[in-house]
């Protein structure tokens, strides 16, 4: 292997075991917080700060174009709230009801 085939692997392989350990703390972290919020503000919290970040990380990349593409975005939306907020829910309120290590 190349001397920088071998960073980028290192990179690679380090980037996998950050994402893993963000993963991996998201359950206590999550238990932490329902001792004080409710599950239902608690999903919407994450949801909504979730999609904001996502989309400051979109204009800072690509600047403003990145919402002018004429995506179907109904579409989207209705896969967003059925798809990821409905797993967001359920997720919270497993870990509500079961526990962080269980869940």
């Amino acid at each position: 292997m190349e001397r920088s085939a071998i960073g980028r692997a290192l990179v690679a392989n380090a980037s996998l075991v950050g994402a893993i350990a963000i993963w991996g703390s998201f359950f206590p972290l999550l238990a932490y917080l329902l001792e004080t919020w409710d599950p239902y503000s608690n999903a919407a919290g994450r949801a909504l700060l979730g999609s904001g970040v996502l989309g400051l990380v979109a204009l800072a990349r690509h600047g403003r174009r990145v919402f002018a593409v004429a995506l179907p975005w109904r579409r989207i939306v209705l896969l967003a709230m059925f798809g990821v907020v409905a797993f967001n829910l359920f997720m919270t309120l497993g870990v509500a009801t079961a526990g962080p290590i269980s869940a």
